[in-house]
């Protein structure tokens, strides 16, 4: 068997890429449509602001540390409304 030629292994690396460009694009939409049933106060509404930022530049980049720091932030939103246990949008999304 030979080795993989440049041109398979840049198709296959893109592959992959757009890949997870296409299923991280609802990150934040997966926040937003959350998000928009809920009343917020003030330090919860910076908490969602920090998510959404964070998620966006996630669906952007798909950067694992993003990915880390949207999950933190999240869950403390998620902690401050006092959501235990329940519907978790960005769960399958973030899985490694």
């Amino acid at each position: 068997m030979g080795a993989v030629s440049s041109h398979a292994s840049t198709r296959i690396f893109t592959d992959g890429v757009n890949y997870l460009r296409e299923r991280t694009v609802m990150v934040k939409e997966a926040l937003e449509a959350w998000l928009s049933g809920l009343e917020l106060a003030l330090d919860q509404k910076i908490l969602a602001r920090i998510c959404l930022a964070l998620a966006d530049d996630f669906d952007a980049k798909a950067n694992t540390s993003t990915a880390a720091e949207l999950r933190k932030t999240y869950l403390e939103l998620k902690r401050s409304i006092g959501e235990t246990g329940q519907h978790d949008p960005l769960e399958a999304l973030l899985k490694r």
